[in-house]
């Protein structure tokens, strides 16, 4: 589970937590030690080089690009197309981005994604599933750019009504 930028793996608690906290950073932290900087109110994570703030995507700095397509795509064209009016990052493997069909793809379905018409990722759709999935490096955009993707080069029998959501970072 990932909150905030923390990892907690599956069936660990955390209880009671206390977080140490002031004006100053500890002298001698640990990989992983956290600390509530009261000047700024932010919560950091020490990395082993230096403090930074936890949860990179914190709600003050994500910005969700979301839209939905009714119907089978058509094959091989543009189902969106979105000019840039701010700089953001997508980041690596898309994460946190969701992709949901209201009914499954029958064939792996692979949607290629774009910034000025040069590939940056996909989203699948395996066989069965209506739950897509995102790879690729993730890409910075400026204002000017176009984020778009495009259909799989055959339509899918029976994928359709889906809902896309990038998750980016400002």
């Amino acid at each position: 589970m990932l909150f905030d930028g923390i990892k907690l793996n599956e069936g660990s608690e955390l209880r009671n937590a206390t977080i140490a906290s002031g004006a100053i950073f500890p002298d001698e932290p640990s990989i992983g030690e956290l600390f509530y900087r009261t000047t700024d109110s932010t919560l950091y994570v020490y990395n082993g080089a230096s403090w930074t703030q936890t949860g990179a995507g914190s709600a003050s700095s994500i910005y969700d690009i979301g839209f939905s397509i009714e119907g089978k795509p058509s094959a091989n064209t543009t189902i969106f197309s979105f000019a840039v009016p701010r700089a953001f990052s997508i980041p690596s493997s898309f994460f946190g981005s969701q992709a949901l069909a209201v009914t499954a793809a029958a064939e792996s379905s692979v949607f290629t994604i774009s910034k000025n018409a040069s590939s940056i990722g996909t989203l699948t759709f395996a066989t069965g599933s209506a739950i897509g999935s995102f790879s690729g490096a993730g890409a910075s955009f400026v204002a000017g750019d176009r984020l778009s993707i495009t259909s799989p080069g055959t339509q899918d029998a029976t994928l359709q009504n889906i809902s896309i959501t990038i998750v980016t970072e400002i």
